[in-house]
């Protein structure tokens, strides 16, 4: 059973993007999980997310909390029907929520990402 949901589920559970709405739902009420996503996309982007949280210093000049190996989960318990929402975000500086997209695969549409920065906003806020 769906326990808690992770805003970079967005993707599948807002647009149906990697898979299909109905078959992620099922993956996560069964506690299943289908590989959809190649690692070596996963493992260069958390090696190169510093550079974005290094610019965001660069440009704003302060040093922002949870960062890199500090990062923080932050969890709604009990959003909706019992099911919690959660996120991670690249690192918090007072208001303002830090999210380094560095992709790999530039093929993807920067509208992809959106789904799932929404909602890293909709748990930090």
């Amino acid at each position: 059973m769906i326990e808690n949901l992770r805003s970079s589920m967005f993707k599948s559970y807002c647009m149906g993007l990697r898979t299909s709405r109905k078959k992620q739902l099922e993956y996560d009420k069964t506690c299943t999980q289908k590989k959809i996503w190649d690692t070596k996309y996963i493992d260069w982007g958390t090696k190169h997310e510093v550079n974005g949280v290094a610019k965001w210093i660069k440009l704003n000049r302060k040093m922002p909390k949870y960062i890199l190996n500090e990062q923080e989960s932050f969890v709604i318990p009990g959003w909706h029907d019992g099911i919690g929402l959660s996120t991670t975000p690249d690192g918090l500086s007072g208001t303002c929520l830090i999210e380094s997209s560095v992709q790999l695969w530039v093929k993807t549409p920067i509208l992809s990402s959106l789904k799932s920065i929404y909602g890293r906003f909709m748990v930090s806020r």
